[in-house]
């Protein structure tokens, strides 16, 4: 499922998806907070806190900076860092330890290449969402072209 902005994201997405308590794995670069971004813009995290009051969450990422960390402080969430997407090494044992079941689990995120990867590695369902801004970072650039290319 796509949508446009996680602003669209809400108990009717889930629900659609056949899942209406999931567990959310909430991408951060580009999802929620734009590239060199410090903050997440306030109408996003406000958004997001909503979403957390109905749902649990659990900030999903790739990197391992302060950008990461202060997100997961704003927002009061729980964050896996270094999540290594689309690999399942990090996020199945985390769930694991906190008990909860695949089929309870919603991939949140911007890319197909690490979050609708990871997802389907889950056998979870994934909520894709536009990028928030053109990223400049090299390896990005060149999964979305990866990702245009096979229209994904």
């Amino acid at each position: 499922m796509r949508r446009h902005s996680i602003l669209e994201v809400n108990s009717q997405v889930f629900e659609q998806l056949g899942i209406p308590q999931p567990v959310i794995l909430l991408d951060i670069d580009n999802t929620i907070l734009a590239p060199r971004a410090i903050e997440v813009d306030p109408q996003i995290a406000a958004h997001v806190r909503q979403l957390s009051q109905q749902f649990n969450i659990l900030l999903c990422t790739n990197n391992l900076t302060d950008r990461q960390h202060r997100v997961s402080e704003t927002l009061n969430l729980p964050i896996l860092m270094r999540a290594m997407k689309p690999l399942t090494w990090w996020v199945k044992p985390w769930l694991k330890k906190h008990r909860i079941a695949l089929s309870d689990v919603i991939v949140v995120g911007d890319q197909w290449v690490t979050d609708g990867w990871l997802a389907k590695a889950l056998k979870c369902p994934v909520v894709l969402l536009d990028p928030i801004a053109e990223d400049t970072h090299l390896l990005t650039r060149l999964l979305r072209r990866v990702e245009k290319r096979w229209k994904l």
